[in-house]
């Protein structure tokens, strides 16, 4: 495939760009704060009850649904923007892929024709059009971005643009892509719906998910200079799980299992004798239902191929909290960070994502000194 990382932005509670928000998750610093905005009873509290998330507060507080997911982006845009400000060619009317949340997933059964002028259009595509123009322009960018790709897949989103990105890259339609995900959980319609359908985390219910927001981009080419390479992007594979959370059962790793196992370069490993090491970054945000996704996924894979090593899993949300349909970008930058600066083994880094609907992502990527190990 040969597609290789050069650039990433990224905007999360612990920082306003990549190494930053990377150092700060490793040192294990937490941001969490009581989310004020948004007070609530419960059967078993009577009194006023208050959630914590993970608040993106210089650029995002304040803000609610549309403009909160601007601010982010732009954010992240921006990051981009410096590192080429030197060569503005490189973004000039660069392909966009996005993977961004549904418009009306905290209200899945509102009439689209319902929603009056003042409101924002849930045409994913218009409002994915606006938000990307709008963001570019706030980010300081020369000219606005051509968005080429859109997913509004939730947590495995981000996977499902990036195979779409690679495949224009491995097509020369493209000579570099800009991929990325941008989202927020704490919104007040959202954490309205998290709260309704038992999913929040909070005093009176332990086993929810902390929300969080962020958003992350990667500049993509298949001829970037070695110098410039952050790691490689080895294969990337969809699948599905029969049994999900939308149609409430419990899946136990089977979907999960299948869309890893299938990764090019990682099969042709798997069938080796030889022991191989792994790691691997998932978007696990607390939720029983995905600890047991998780778990039977882990037991599937000792016990099909051989480990060297202890399988490290990191697990992004403990940092950054439930990021949506941006957790596979984060749990991305997070994973090529750790390559770049060594503190992961070099290859088999599989960044995996698990939907709420039935698709499943898996990411393969390589470090570049990656040796022979």
């Amino acid at each position: 495939m040969g597609v290789k990382i050069v650039a990433v932005g990224m905007v999360t509670a612990l920082g306003l760009d990549w190494e930053t928000s990377c150092a700060a998750s490793r040192a294990g610093i937490l941001r969490a704060s009581v989310l004020d905005h948004f007070p609530f009873q419960t059967e078993q509290i009577g009194e006023p009850q208050f959630a914590r998330g993970h608040q993106v507060d210089l650029l995002a507080k304040g803000f609610e649904g549309y403009g909160r997911l601007l601010r982010l982006l732009a954010g992240a845009m921006r990051e981009i923007y410096l590192r080429f400000v030197a060569h503005p060619d490189t973004l000039r009317g660069a392909a966009v892929y996005l993977s961004l949340p549904d418009p009306v997933r905290s209200q899945p059964q509102i009439e689209r024709d319902s929603f009056d002028d003042t409101e924002l259009d849930p045409s994913p595509d218009d409002w994915a059009l606006r938000l990307t123009t709008q963001a570019s322009r706030l980010a300081g960018w020369p000219q606005a971005p051509r968005l080429q790709g859109l997913s509004v897949a939730g947590h495995a989103g981000f996977a499902q643009v990036l195979q779409r990105a690679i495949a224009a890259l491995d097509s020369g339609k493209a000579d570099s892509c800009i991929v990325g995900g941008v989202d927020s959980l704490l919104d007040e319609d959202t954490l309205t719906w998290l709260l309704k359908t038992n999913r929040l985390k909070h005093p009176a219910h332990a086993a929810g998910l902390m929300p969080g927001e962020g958003a992350a981009l990667f500049l993509l080419t298949t001829s970037a200079n070695a110098l410039l390479e952050i790691c490689s992007l080895e294969a990337v594979n969809l699948g599905e799980e029969s049994q999900t959370f939308m149609d409430d059962k419990a899946a136990n790793g089977s979907g999960l299992w299948r869309t890893v196992r299938t990764l090019s370069s990682w099969n042709s490993q798997r069938r080796s004798s030889k022991p191989i090491r792994v790691s691997l970054t998932s978007d696990h945000n607390g939720e029983v239902y995905r600890a047991r996704e998780l778990g039977g996924f882990l037991v599937r894979c000792r016990g099909e191929i051989q480990i060297e090593n202890d399988l490290p899993v990191v697990l992004p949300a403990i940092s950054f909290g439930d990021t949506g349909a941006a957790s596979g970008a984060i749990g991305m930058a997070v994973s090529a960070r750790s390559l770049s600066r060594g503190y992961l083994p070099p290859i088999h880094n599989i960044v995996l994502s698990t939907s709420d609907g039935p698709l499943r992502g898996a990411i393969l990527l390589r470090g570049v000194n990656h040796g022979g190990s």
